[in-house]
């Protein structure tokens, strides 16, 4: 296929029936196909729905039904294909498949060449040879694929493995949901209420998904038996097709709910039947996504999901319930929620962070990049490669610095230690001599942080003494506090708590240690507002993308949650990057960026409102520290004084053979431990 008019020729390699991969697939295409040349590769049956869909796109669709028999059949179809059509991006949504797909990739030498994982289960017997094959089909993809793309963490897991998530091919994008679609407003329920025979007095439960063991409709169908002998008026519809139809339906009967469940096949009009529906349940055993709960969220209803469900699903309407837990209790749960009204109103700017554009800017970022290659040599050395930190300083007030980003220079900690790196700086003290700092101190060889007291010189930024201030059998970093203050809280993410840690009169030791949260926080910081003590934190569950809120009215207190939770789900404004400050009277509170790595740049956003309900904020400044090398590979924190401004950055360095002599040290460590 030549490339028309200069755009970029791809190839989507999937199924173009009904359902979640396909229809990301689809909407990608709509988003992107005034910039992109698309065509499909694929064995879906020629009837299939969405074919009159991509031909009104002008997608030009392939089929290759007469070489399935035979897996060999399929590969070399797919090379000819590959060698005949010259695509410029191979894009596979298969499972482990894709591996013999970017095989063929790499062999005709198309240079961008994409593996997408969407799934983090196989309902397949695990014989040897499967695992040889699961095996096999992981080691082609991380070798040929130049990205690999899941929709969540799980699924990267599952379909490129757990080393993967160090990968730096690996990226994790979430199936986006057309909003313009999925909109409440657009839609009268009465009118498919009425067309589909339903009462509207009664309390509709909604299913929308294939009829498989994957989706576990017979756990449903005995789920929503004991709903019934509790709700009395509910009533179930389920939305979809699939091999085990005739089963469930005969089931139906078996239990007595023909009357209270309704099947309505296949639809194109998924949303205008949400919006006529209270709840979304579906007890499935594994998704790699679940995009059909973002959906239903979005449109208003409130969902029960299997625990198998990612978490990333989660806009605050979802309840997520153990597979272990019998029908009766998941009835109970369901009924609790529905007479205690849990239902929430969803943010805009949350909502608007699972949109589908969200997900095409970012793949059509990976399309756009020119052309990729496997180099051996490269990939040998990141084998030595060390990511080292360093604290820096900028001698310039927030006025100067965002006036003239350009000009924004930053000093670098001059130190003699190369075995560990200094990170997450908080100015503890100043004198007339010194910058007394407290920050996260990672030896390598040990493999945990600790927090230490750094004290370097105001003119040259050298250090010249550091100690030891807490240190704990677990890794400890971001050691927040403010100037003069003699309480620091620190993350302690690894030990499930967080804990806050009073200093003496001269702050160098630690007087005791409160308890502030039963749960791990990740970059926490604090702000008193209106006589609130509130603390922002990302926590294990979504490190770079989920804020959440907290609060106390008095430091005797543990923080408690707010109940909308999470009140932000962005990687690229979520997390914090250093304590608040005033600027043109302004409120402003610094976050990390990691949409393209961890920690590539700081956002400044201002803050409109705080209060219970969350926070309303908008962005002010874009701040990179590519201009100040050497540690302008990353830019994570930055906090705020008057007059300067103490920030950190990363960057690898290769110390062959360090790495492996840390790695090892490390190992004979854990070892003697076990002993």
């Amino acid at each position: 296929m030549a490339s028309n008019l200069g755009k970029k020729s791809v190839l989507q390699i999937c199924g173009i029936d009904t359902g979640g991969i396909e229809t990301l697939v689809i909407n990608l295409i709509h988003g992107l196909k005034d910039r992109y040349d698309f065509e499909m590769y694929t064995n879906t049956p020629k009837n299939s729905e969405n074919k009159i869909k991509l031909e009104q796109m002008s997608v030009k669709i392939n089929y290759y039904d007469d070489v399935l028999k035979s897996k060999t059949g399929y590969v070399f179809s797919l090379i000819r294909h590959l060698y005949n059509n010259r695509y410029d991006i191979i894009h596979s949504h298969n499972l482990f498949s894709s591996g013999v797909n970017m095989f063929a990739g790499w062999l005709t030498r198309i240079p961008i060449r994409i593996a997408h994982a969407h799934n983090s289960h196989a309902e397949v017997e695990y014989t040897l040879w499967r695992r040889i094959y699961e095996f096999l089909m992981r080691l082609m993809m991380r070798i040929f694929a130049t990205d690999m793309i899941a929709a969540s963490d799980e699924a990267a897991k599952f379909v490129f493995g757990k080393k993967s998530m160090n990968n730096r091919k690996t990226r994790i994008i979430p199936n986006g949901i057309n909003l313009d679609e999925f909109n409440k407003e657009k839609y009268n329920p009465y009118v498919i209420l009425e067309e589909l025979e339903l009462n509207p007095s009664d309390v509709h439960f909604v299913t929308v998904a294939r009829f498989s063991h994957e989706k576990n409709h017979f756990f449903l169908i005995d789920t929503f038996l004991e709903v019934s002998r509790i709700i009395n008026n509910a009533h179930l519809t389920l939305v979809g097709d699939g091999e085990l139809k005739a089963e469930i339906a005969e089931y139906v009967n078996q239990k007595g709910l023909k009357k209270k469940v309704t099947f309505t096949g296949n639809r194109g009009d998924v949303p205008s039947i949400l919006s006529a529906m209270d709840y979304f349940l579906l007890p499935s055993r594994g998704e790699g996504y679940g995009a059909v709960f973002v959906e239903a969220q979005a449109m208003g209803l409130y969902c029960f999901a299997s625990d198998a469900v990612p978490r990333c699903v989660d806009m605050g309407n979802i309840s997520f319930i153990s597979l272990e837990n019998p029908p009766c209790q998941w009835a109970s749960k369901i009924a609790q929620t529905h007479y205690n009204n849990k239902k929430k109103v969803i943010k805009p700017e949350l909502l608007q962070s699972f949109s589908i554009k969200s997900a095409e800017r970012k793949i059509a970022e990976i399309y756009s990049m020119e052309f990729k290659f496997i180099n051996i040599f490269t990939r040998f050395l990141s084998k030595f490669k060390i990511q080292t930190y360093n604290i820096g300083i900028i001698q310039s007030s927030c006025q100067d610095i965002l006036d003239n980003l350009s000009e924004m220079k930053i000093v670098w900690l001059k130190h003699r230690f190369k075995d560990r790196f200094f990170a997450d700086p908080f100015l503890l003290w100043q004198d007339d001599i010194n910058y007394h700092i407290l920050a996260e101190e990672f030896i390598f060889w040990e493999g945990k942080g600790k927090i230490t007291l750094l004290t370097a010189d105001k003119k040259s930024f050298s250090l010249k003494e550091k100690q030891t201030i807490i240190e704990e059998p677990y890794h400890l970093s971001y050691p927040f506090c403010e100037e003069g203050g003699k309480t620091v809280l620190v993350e302690s993410c690894a030990a499930g708590k967080s804990f806050e840690y009073h200093l003496s009169e001269d702050r160098r030791t630690v007087l005791k240690k409160e308890l502030v949260a039963n749960v791990g926080l990740i970059d926490q910081t604090k702000l008193k507002k209106d006589g609130i003590e509130w603390l922002f934190a990302t926590d294990a569950s979504s490190p770079l993308s989920k804020l959440n809120l907290f609060y106390r009215y008095t430091p005797a207190q543990c923080f408690i949650p707010i109940e909308s939770n999470p009140i932000k789900n962005d990687i690229r404004t979520a997390r914090p990057a250093g304590r608040f400050f005033s600027y043109d009277n302004k409120l402003i509170r610094p976050v990390q960026d990691s949409e393209n790595r961890y920690g590539y740049c700081i956002r400044l956003m201002e803050v409109l409102n705080l209060d219970m309900r969350g926070i309303a904020e908008r962005e002010i400044a874009c701040i990179k520290s590519e201009n100040n090398p050497p540690f302008n590979e990353t830019f994570h924190t930055f906090n705020v004084y008057e007059n300067f401004v103490i920030v950190d950055g990363s960057r690898d360095f290769i110390r062959f053979p360090m790495k492996i002599i840390y790695r090892l040290l490390l190992l004979l460590k854990q070892i003697r431990i076990k002993q």
